[in-house]
This record gives structure tokens, sequence and C-alpha cells, in this order.
């Protein structure tokens, strides 16, 4: 054991080993090829100087033809074919795997043309498989800014969707989407849910009168006073034509019948001086509470608060009107 030990690790045996292989592996493949012809005809050559001298039998020149051909072709095999077919296997795995090759699996240890072509190979697979990396994470990049952007157009639809374009205040699908859930958070959290319906009077007469651009106009301004006013848990609505409503969760009678005036005052100090005497305008205001009118559902709420909106109008016009003056 130890003699093997020291034969494997003495120097000069694995010097002597690497120039022997470093001077073969170093020749062209065209070189190798002849040397191994070569040797093959002085293979041949020899065993035909020597059969006679070996008593000329058939056999012993059989013997001796069958190695002069045999170790060229091993030797052939070894340090041609062989190689090949590494180098070959490696760039169909590569295809298939699409994964680059490994230098440590290819013949790369040689200076011939086989060498060259295992380095080009190699060289060949790590940049295509750089690229198709770079390809895949570009791909991928892409794909999720399209579908970031996708998403944020769709969710601009759907705002747009639920959005009156005039005021720039939620529309009547806007009311039906978020109504009946506003309710049903209110309720399981034992808060109030005030609805206040808004009208505008004499908007008829003002917009056959002065025309639908001055009406516009109108509609635009209460749309601003309303999201100049409310908090911001509370939603502002235009649910058709000169009809509004603003839903307070959380909030309270007291607070509620506060903005309803605030508006009606502002509403009225603008009128005042762009409109003619002749053409007053004003609002008339109804207001619901879920915790005192108890409805059976937000639809419920709406309605209480449009009944009372109608009996401020009928009252006199730009009034509010809640549950005390009912």
């Amino acid at each position: 054991m130890d003699t093997v030990r020291a034969e494997e690790v003495d120097p000069s045996r694995e010097v002597e080993r690497e120039i022997t292989r470093r001077g073969w592996a170093q020749r062209s493949i065209h070189a190798k090829t002849t040397s191994l012809i070569v040797l093959a005809a002085l293979s041949g050559l020899a065993a035909g100087v020597l059969e006679p001298a070996l008593g000329g039998h058939g056999w012993t020149l059989i013997m001796m033809t069958c190695v002069a051909v045999l170790v060229p072709l091993h030797i052939a095999r070894r340090a041609i074919s062989q190689p090949l077919e590494r180098v070959l296997y490696e760039a169909r795995h590569a295809w298939r795997t699409q994964r680059p090759t490994r230098n440590v699996d290819l013949p790369m240890n040689c200076d011939d043309e086989i060498d060259q072509l295992a380095q080009l190979v190699y060289q060949h697979t790590l940049e295509a498989y750089r690229h198709a990396r770079a390809a895949n994470h570009l791909r991928r990049t892409l794909d999720h800014r399209v579908e970031q952007a996708t998403g944020l157009a769709t969710r601009h639809l759907q705002q747009m969707a639920m959005r009156d374009p005039l005021t720039g205040l939620g529309n009547r699908r806007f009311l039906q989407d978020h109504l009946e859930g506003l309710v049903d958070s209110c309720r399981s959290s034992e808060t109030d849910l005030i609805c206040l319906a808004i009208d505008m009077d004499n908007f008829k007469p003002i917009n056959d009168t002065l025309g639908h651009p001055a009406g516009d106009r109108l509609l635009k301004l209460l749309g601003e006073l309303i999201r100049g006013n409310i908090r911001s848990d509370d939603l502002g609505i235009r649910t058709g034509g000169d009809e509004f409503l603003i839903l307070m969760p959380g909030g309270d009678m007291r607070g509620a019948s506060e903005l309803a005036s605030r508006l009606r005052q502002l509403f009225g100090q603008h009128v005042r001086t762009t409109l003619p005497r002749t053409l007053p305008a004003g609002l008339s205001i109804g207001l619901a509470s879920l915790l005192h009118d108890q409805p059976s559902s937000g639809e419920a709420l709406v309605q209480q608060a449009d009944k009372r909106l109608y009996t401020a109008k009928h009252a006199g016009k730009g009034r509010v009107a809640t549950h005390e003056q009912v």
C-alpha cells in the first residue's frame, strides 16, 4: 500500500507523464492521424520482418498484424473519436435542457482542434444561456408592466363607470354597489348612517331659460360644494338630474343638519350674485337616520330621506327637513 502511494505522488514520474501527455495533446488532429497511420505501417512492416525470424508460423504474423491494427485504432478512439463524441453529446444536452455546458464535462485539456471546438461549444452555449436568461427576465418584466398597466386601466375604467362625469361625484351605480354594504357595516359596528337627499329648487326654469350650460354650471357648483364640505369618510353622490345624496357613516343628526345648512347658505350666496332675481335657486334637503328611522335596508333609508326632501319642498322650498320637522 505504501509503495502504491509513493508511486502516485512521485514528482519525477508525474512530470514525465505530463510532458508525454502534453507532447501528444499539443499535436493537431492531422498530425495525430498521420502518426497513427505511420505507426500502423511500421507495425505491419515489423510484423513482416520479424515473422521469418520467429519461425515463419502463420499465427505469429496474424497476431502481430492484429496488434499493429488494434493499437492505432484504440489510440485513435481515445484521442479523437471519444473527445468528439463528448463535444457532440454536451452540445445536444445543452440544446435539450437550455442549460449551459460545464467546461469540466468537455475535453478542454488539449491544444488540438477538438480542444478549440470544445471551447467554442462552451462559450457559445454559455452566451446563449445568458441571452436566454436576459430575454426571460425582460419578458417577465414586460409581462409585469403590462399586467400593472392593464390593472390600472381596468380600475380607472371601473372608477369612471362609477363617477358622474359632470360633478366628479359617485353616480347611481356607485350608490347601488356600496349602499347595502355600508348599511351592514354601520349596523355591525352600532354606528349611525345619516343620509342627506338634496334637490335644487327651480332648476328646470333656470335650465329652460338660461340654457343647459348655465344649468351645468350650477350642477358643477353644487358638486364642488359637496366635495369641499363633507368629511373624508362621507360619500357624495349625484343620482341623476339635479338630485344628490350625501351618506355620512358614523355621523349624527346635528352634524348633518349643520352641513345641510352650510350647503344651502353657500349655494344661495353664489346664485344671488350670478342669476337674475327672477330666477331664484336654492336647495331643499331631507335627512334620514339609520339608528332613528330603523329602515329595513339601505334603499329604504334613501327613500325616507327623499320623503323628507319633498316635505321640505312642500313647506316652501329652501328648507332642511329632519324627523323633528315631520
